[in-house]
């Protein structure tokens, strides 16, 4: 009986603590840093949180008593920024980095020719995706000030309104379409791949809270390949193959990018026409620009 007597006894003081506990948020306590706010409860006893500063580095160590009084007690160790090779302090001048950016965007063109007869891709269908596989940045001032060259994968793929519009390049080596009557295309999609190398001024504040970059960008070694899926006469099928639409195997494109905090956008714009003049019909000339925008995944 006095064994069940001190359970009893426990189960009830347990109890009075944790409707206390529960009961008491006014109790709580709001530690802030930057954007990042975390509660504690102080009466836990003192209690140690961590907030990570990528832009700085670091890791800041906030201890709180039982008094509610906090303070930092070490921000020494550094944190190394997965998304962002240039966060660490092991680089003075040139820095060689791998798979720095990633950029996803959507893709359109721009025809100035009202004569022309060009056929224009579906803006939020049509996508462009560039990543970077290599670059070497160099530290202008502070490593607030850099210039980036880098090696990148520049991909479009392209949708257009006519699922059964097919272009293509005729026996007198000029730029046609025609209409599928054939096949019934679920999915018919145009892709163009370049070799690019972007040259970037960038410049970063001191918290990374602000990032801005503007630059050119050569591509090279364009090629075309399309990509098919539907159904014919003998059922359905999936089809990829490469396809002549007289693309400048070549391009020059401005490039401009605007990070805040996490969030960063850019913007493509090809100087240099889309097709090949010597291969368009008469009075389309070189008129149709590719440009897109979008999101930087990893940072400008």
């Amino acid at each position: 009986m006095n064994k069940l007597n001190i359970i009893t006894a426990a189960l009830l003081l347990f109890c009075t603590h944790f409707v206390s506990f529960a009961s008491s948020p006014t109790d709580s306590l709001q530690i802030k840093y930057k954007t990042k706010i975390i509660h504690i409860n102080p009466d836990d006893g003192p209690t140690s949180v961590i907030f990570k500063d990528t832009g700085k580095g670091e890791s800041i160590y906030v201890t709180v008593d039982n008094e509610k009084n906090a303070a930092i007690t070490d921000k020494t160790r550094k944190v190394i920024n997965v998304l962002d090779p240039l966060s660490t302090d092991d680089w003075k001048t040139i820095k060689t980095s791998f798979i720095r950016t990633l950029d996803i965007g959507f893709t359109s063109v721009q025809n100035n020719n009202p004569q022309a007869s060009f056929v224009v891709p579906r803006t939020f269908k049509s996508a462009n995706i560039n990543l970077n596989i290599a670059s070497l940045t160099f530290n202008l001032y502070q490593k607030k000030l850099l210039l980036t060259a880098g090696f990148n994968l520049n991909n479009y793929y392209l949708k257009y309104s006519d699922r059964q519009m097919i272009q293509y390049v005729n026996t007198q080596g000029v730029l046609t379409t025609f209409n599928d009557s054939v096949s019934t295309y679920s999915k018919n999609r145009q892709d163009i791949r370049y070799y690019s190398f972007p040259v970037l001024l960038e410049y970063h504040s001191e918290d990374k809270d602000f990032q801005i970059a503007a630059g050119i960008e050569y591509s090279v070694d364009g090629r075309t390949h399309l990509k098919q899926k539907g159904s014919d006469e003998n059922g359905s099928f999936k089809r990829k193959s490469d396809n002549d639409i007289a693309i400048n195997p070549n391009q020059l494109n401005a490039i401009f990018k605007l990070g805040f905090d996490d969030i960063a956008l850019f913007a493509r714009y090809s100087l240099t026409p889309m097709f090949k003049s010597d291969m368009l019909p008469a009075n389309q000339g070189k008129d149709q620009n590719i440009l897109s925008f979008g999101v930087c995944l990893l940072g400008i």
